[in-house]
């Protein structure tokens, strides 16, 4: 199977944020305010990002996601 989207359940609910998607290396691959789980990873390799959701409480939920083309 691919994976190529990051979704956050209930992430209409939380009103304004903003994501940030890392590669390994620190560089930035995505980025954009008001996210929507509409990330499609297709221009980027296979492997593993990190990523920072604020909050627009200014609260963080980071974590990784791997991204799998078929």
């Amino acid at each position: 199977s691919d994976n190529e989207f990051l979704y956050f359940k209930y992430l209409e609910f939380f009103g304004k944020n903003n994501l940030k998607v890392y590669d390994r290396w620190g560089a930035v691959v995505y980025e954009k305010d008001n996210y929507n789980n509409d990330w499609n990873a297709t221009k980027v390799t296979d492997g593993t990002y990190y990523y920072v959701l604020t909050l627009g409480d200014g609260k963080t939920l980071p974590g990784y996601v791997q991204i799998i083309h078929k």
